[in-house]
């Protein structure tokens, strides 16, 4: 009789444990940190996506976003902040494929938004990328980043068939800087051109972007593998073919 009540009493916790209200806050998820950007509303079937995702974003300030594998179909670029505090961190599954089929200026631009000199440019700290492949054959740039935030880190994710420049470093916007080292990071990363006849470029660091770290890279038809007019540059098992 008591192990029947004692049974009786674990399954009526577990009924209650798993039936019970969640009044957590609405982006935490169940034994993740992410938010899922499907569980709010952005879909990953080839849908077209508005507005929504950079809502998302902005309304996630400090927070990481994941996306889940499926196909991201965007009608604008998706845009993170430039304040460090604000640091938006993307996460996409290795599944995941980001694509357009409008003329967009890039699929992704890191640190584009929250554009301020008020900024403590003493709080740095690494914003991610990681994952995903970015189809960026309607873009002119697959991810653009804003030389003006410095320690961006895009990791093992993949950019293709750009007829632009795949992966782009420049400054954008009238900030008051006193170094032009921008220190971007980007590792593990492949870079599939169309052609290498084309006047297309595999990365792409302009002449204020100083001291980026590329490693284990592949870049393969381009008519540039990598152009930069900056030094203080890191290379190491960068392959361009």
């Amino acid at each position: 009789m008591k192990r029947q009540l004692l049974l009786l009493l674990t399954l009526a916790y577990v009924f209650v444990s798993c039936s019970k209200d969640d009044s957590k806050d609405v982006f935490q998820e169940i034994d993740t940190d992410y938010i899922v950007v499907t569980k709010f509303g952005v879909p990953n079937d080839g849908t077209p996506i508005g507005s929504d995702l950079n809502q998302l974003i902005k309304d996630a300030y400090g927070s990481t976003l994941y996306f889940p594998a499926g196909t991201y179909n965007l009608t604008e670029p998706i845009q993170t902040p430039y304040d460090y505090k604000k640091n938006v961190n993307l996460v996409f599954d290795k599944n995941a494929h980001i694509t357009t089929e409008k003329n967009l200026e890039a699929l992704l631009m890191v640190g584009f938004t929250e554009l301020s000199d008020k900024v403590d440019a003493g709080l740095r700290e690494f914003s991610y990328v990681e994952g995903g492949h970015f189809d960026a054959t309607n873009a002119k740039r697959g991810i653009w980043i804003n030389g003006y935030k410095q320690l961006v880190f895009l990791k093992e994710l993949s950019v293709y068939y750009c007829s632009g420049r795949h992966i782009e470093i420049s400054r954008s916007g009238t900030l008051t800087a006193t170094s032009t080292s921008c220190d971007t990071k980007i590792e593990n990363v492949s870079i599939q051109g169309l052609s290498s006849n084309q006047d297309n470029y595999g990365i792409y660091i302009d002449s204020a972007c100083a001291d980026c770290k590329i490693s284990d890279t592949f870049i393969y038809g381009t008519k540039c593998g990598i152009y930069t007019n900056t030094g203080g540059h890191i290379l190491n098992n960068v392959h361009i073919l």
